[in-house]
């Protein structure tokens, strides 16, 4: 049995308040765990990463996904190359 997709209203209400032209500011999400759906294409939406708020602009390929991963919230860790042992001398 599979989890139901998380809606959050209140974030679909803003969203369908700025499309009529009643709010010019465009939503602050803080739950990164709501799912897009189609009736968000075409609005930019600013989500928090824990540190910063990022741009995120609705698209056709995105719907479905969360908005937390369009956001990410660690840095990528890169290995150090260390010094190369030289070959064939003791």
């Amino acid at each position: 049995m599979k989890k139901a997709v998380f809606v959050n209203p209140k974030f679909y209400y803003t969203i369908i308040n700025s499309l009529k032209g009643k709010n010019e500011e465009k939503p602050i999400i803080y739950c990164r765990n709501t799912v897009l759906l189609p009736i968000s294409i075409g609005s930019t939406i600013i989500v928090h990463n824990g540190k910063d708020y990022l741009k995120v602009y609705v698209s056709e390929n995105i719907i479905g996904h969360k908005l937390g991963e369009f956001s990410a919230s660690r840095r990528r860790y890169f290995f150090k190359k260390g010094k190369l042992k030289q070959k064939g001398k003791k």
